[in-house]
């Protein structure tokens, strides 16, 4: 099934597409089925290639981070008011209650890498207007 030579369009993406092992199977059950794969449909497949990726912190180090941005403080109240927060292991102090914080979006494709700016530079640099 690696070499899409001979198969009709989009049967390859298909396959790679089943990530179960029962998904695989019904795939290569109705391949021995139907050895023309007339009975096989190809739908339209979309895959979003975008990870968020986010890090936990304690408010302290939050409000160092993101207090000399610009909208910083109302991101910070935003983000206290929206979430419960966890109790930090070793502190009971308020201050300390870790957080969950956007930090980046993890993109597939290669090619992304060379197409934008590391956006993590704005927080110690400011950003281009």
């Amino acid at each position: 099934m690696q070499n899409p030579k001979g198969l009709k369009k989009g049967l390859l993406q298909q396959w790679q597409a089943a990530s179960s092992p029962m998904e695989k199977f019904g795939f290569l059950k109705a391949f021995l089925l139907d050895r023309d794969l007339e009975s096989i449909v190809v739908e339209a497949y979309y895959e979003n290639e975008n990870n968020e990726m986010f890090e936990e912190l304690p408010l302290c180090e939050i409000r160092q981070r993101y207090s000399k941005i610009a909208g910083g403080e109302q991101f910070v109240k935003e983000l206290v008011e929206s979430q419960k927060g966890k109790k930090h292991p070793q502190t009971e102090n308020p201050e300390w209650r870790i957080y969950k914080v956007f930090k980046a979006v993890q993109h597939n494709s290669p090619l992304v890498h060379l197409m934008t700016p590391n956006l993590m530079n704005c927080i110690d640099n400011p950003c281009p207007s």
